[in-house]
């Protein structure tokens, strides 16, 4: 898997808290580029390794699957498509009285054509999605000072 981004935010809040916030995958039309909408299906509840996440991205239908999954700890969500995959692995750990939430976006081009197209792939994975761990870190710092 080459590694497309990697990004690293503090989050004035504790790791557990920035946990369920995330995986309370509604709130990801607040901090992830181009989401209007994410679930994850009764019967891939609990959450946990094999449960499929169904996005609304820019209009599109698309389901991603929990690859590797630690609660409170780590997640990596797959997508696939075609010949294209990317995973997205986010880390939550308590650094003092923050939160070090981490994301590292890889991926993996099979088939001729798509490894001659995945460097621009690549480079438009990076352009829409870099940076979303700092809306994710303001977006989550308001959820909490709120409730």
């Amino acid at each position: 898997m080459k590694e497309i981004f990697k990004e690293s935010v503090l989050v004035n809040s504790s790791a557990e808290d920035a946990w369920y916030y995330f995986i309370q995958f509604q709130n990801a039309k607040d901090w992830m580029p181009g989401v209007s909408e994410m679930r994850v299906p009764l019967d891939s509840l609990p959450l946990k390794k094999g449960s499929i996440i169904e996005a609304t991205i820019k209009g599109n239908k698309q389901r991603s699957t929990v690859v590797e999954y630690e609660s409170e700890k780590s997640i990596t969500l797959r997508s696939v498509v075609g010949h294209f995959q990317a995973d997205y692995t986010y880390q939550f750990q308590q650094e003092d009285t923050q939160a070090r939430v981490t994301l590292v976006a890889t991926c993996e081009a099979h088939g001729f054509v798509t490894k001659i197209i995945a460097l621009p792939i690549r480079n438009m994975i990076k352009k829409q999605d870099a940076g979303q761990l700092e809306k994710f870190k303001t977006a989550c710092e308001n959820k909490t000072r709120n409730t």
